[in-house]
C-alpha cells in the first residue's frame, strides 16, 4: 500500500477515494498511516470516519476494516422505514447484518410506484439505481405484503349495533365495527389508538384497540391525536434509550475549561429547552463575544442508534401542553442541557467584532462551560431598564451590559447592509394545569 506524503489533513473525498482504490479493505491504523495523521488530529480522523461510514459512502466488515460498499442486486426486497410529507419513501434493504454495519439508503420517489402509496414498515419489491453518494434511488415493482398493520386515532363509539371506531382521518369517512372482544374497559367517548389490520381491498378491515389516549372532552387529548395522527414517535428503540442511559459526564482531554465565563442562557419564560448560552466583553473599540451550544455530537456519535433515531426524527415537536423530544430525555434534558450551575460539555464560537459589528476574526473550540444563570427576555429587558433583579443586578456589569454593547454593533451592521426587519406579533397561547386555555398573550421579542 502507497504510503501518502505528509502534508495537509486529508478531505473528505480524498479518503473516500483512497479506500475506493485500495486492493485490500483498510484498518484505521492503515489510514493514519497512509495520510500521516499526527497525534493530535486523529480523534477529528476519527469522526471524518465515522461520517464517511454513517453516510453509506464505505464499507465496514470483518476485523473493522474499511472498503468501498458493494452495491446491491439491481432488483431486490425492501422494508419501508418512513415516508416524508412529500410522499418520499425512505427504505433498506429487508435482509441486512448488523455486523455489515449501517444499511445503504433508498429512495423511492412517489412518481417511482404504482398503485397505492408505501407506509412505513411495508415491503416492496424495487428495481434499484445506485446514486453518485452511494444511496440508492429505487421504483416499485410489487408491494409484497398482502397484510398490512395501519395506526390510526379516532373516537371508539357504542350505539345499537355494538362497538364502531370513528377514524379522526378524513379520508376515512365510514365507522369500523368491532368485536366486542377487543374492546376492553373502553367506554363510549374515548379517544384511541386503533390497529387496523387490512387484508387486500375485498376482505374488511380488522380493528383492534391499542391505547387509550384520554375522554374527547379533555382538553389535553388533543395534543395526542396531533402526536398519532402525525405519526410522531413517543418512544425509542430499545439500543438508542440503553445508549442514552449510559451516557455519562466526562471531560474529554483537549477541551477548553470555559467554566469561569459568565455565560448565560436567555429564552423566553415559558421556554423548555436551553441549548445555547452566550457572553461578551469589550475588546478595544469593538466586542468579543462566546456562544456556546451543547456538545450533543460527543454523546450521539454518527452512525450510532441515537444518532439513527434522531436522523429518523428530524427534530424535536412542540406542543402547548408537551414536548415530544428529538433525543432520550436523559439527553435532552440532562446532559445537553445547559441548565444553571452544571457543568456541561459545549461547542463554543469566539466572534470578534469591530465597533461597526463587522467580523474581524473567529474561532471555534470543543469545551466545558457552567450556565451562570437562566435568564428570560423581559428580565433582560428589565435589567437593561434599569430595574434589575437579584439575579440580573449580578450579572449587569460582566455579562448583560457588554451583550448589548455587541448587539448595538451588530445592528449597525445589519442596518448598514439594508437587511428588512419584520417586526410582526408573535402570540403565546397559555395553558393552564387543567389543560384548559387561560388566555393569549404577545410574546416579547
Amino acid at each position: 500500500m502507497a504510503r501518502k506524503k505528509a502534508g495537509p489533513f486529508p478531505s473528505r473525498d480524498e479518503v473516500v477515494r483512497f479506500i475506493a482504490e485500495s486492493p485490500t479493505p483498510l484498518t484505521k491504523r492503515d489510514l493514519v498511516r497512509a495520510f500521516q495523521i499526527q497525534v493530535e488530529d486523529r480523534p477529528r480522523f476519527k469522526d471524518l470516519l465515522r461520517e464517511i461510514e454513517a453516510a453509506g459512502e464505505v464499507d465496514r466488515g470483518r476485523g473493522r476494516r474499511l472498503a468501498k460498499p458493494e452495491a446491491l442486486p439491481s432488483v431486490t426486497v425492501v422494508r419501508v422505514r418512513s415516508v416524508d410529507l412529500d410522499g418520499e419513501a425512505t427504505a433498506f434493504p429487508d435482509r441486512w447484518e448488523e455486523a455489515d454495519g449501517p444499511p445503504p439508503r433508498i429512495f423511492i420517489a412517489p412518481e417511482s410506484r404504482p398503485g397505492a402509496a408505501l407506509s412505513a414498515g411495508q415491503r416492496a419489491l424495487v428495481r434499484l439505481r445506485q446514486q453518485p453518494d452511494g444511496s440508492y434511488a429505487g421504483k416499485v415493482l410489487k408491494a409484497l405484503d398482502d397484510t398490512r398493520q395501519v395506526h390510526q386515532v379516532g373516537i371508539l363509539r357504542r350505539g345499537q349495533g355494538g362497538w364502531t371506531f370513528q377514524s379522526a382521518d378524513r379520508r376515512q369517512r365510514d365507522p369500523l365495527k368491532l368485536d366486542p372482544a377487543d374492546v376492553v374497559d373502553g367506554e363510549d367517548g374515548d379517544v384511541v389508538v386503533a390497529t387496523l389490520e387490512t387484508r387486500g381491498r375485498l376482505h374488511p378491515a380488522r380493528v383492534r384497540i391499542a391505547e387509550r389516549l384520554g375522554k374527547a372532552d379533555d382538553p389535553r387529548v388533543f395534543s395526542l391525536l396531533a402526536i398519532h395522527g402525525a405519526g410522531i414517535p413517543t418512544e425509542f428503540p430499545a439500543e438508542a434509550a440503553d445508549q442514552a442511559a449510559r451516557a455519562r459526564f466526562e471531560v474529554p482531554k483537549g477541551y477548553t475549561d470555559l467554566t469561569a465565563l459568565p455565560l448565560v442562557t436567555i429564552d423566553g419564560a415559558d421556554a423548555r429547552d436551553f441549548d445555547d448560552a452566550v457572553w461578551a466583553e469589550p475588546d478595544g473599540e469593538g466586542w468579543h463575544l462566546v456562544v456556546a451550544i451543547a456538545d450533543v455530537a460527543h454523546y450521539v456519535p454518527a452512525g450510532s442508534p441515537l444518532d439513527r433515531e434522531a436522523e429518523k426524527r428530524g427534530n424535536s415537536v412542540y406542543l402547548p401542553d408537551r414536548v415530544v423530544p428529538m433525543l432520550p430525555e436523559a439527553l435532552s434534558n440532562g446532559l445537553c442541557s445547559l441548565v444553571p450551575g452544571e457543568e456541561r460539555l459545549c461547542l463554543a464560537a469566539d466572534l470578534w467584532i469591530d465597533g461597526d459589528g463587522s467580523l474581524s476574526r473567529h474561532r471555534f473550540r470543543r469545551g466545558v462551560m457552567r450556565s451562570h444563570a437562566r435568564l428570560t427576555y423581559e428580565q433582560v429587558q428589565a435589567a437593561r431598564d434599569g430595574s434589575p433583579d437579584e439575579t440580573t443586578a449580578a450579572l449587569l456589569d460582566t455579562a448583560i451590559a457588554p451583550l448589548y454593547g455587541a448587539f448595538a454593533a451588530l445592528s449597525k451592521a445589519r442596518e448598514a447592509r439594508g437587511t428588512l426587519d419584520l417586526d410582526l406579533p408573535e402570540r403565546v397561547v397559555r395553558i393552564g394545569e387543567d389543560g384548559h386555555v387561560v388566555g393569549i398573550a404577545e410574546r416579547m421579542r
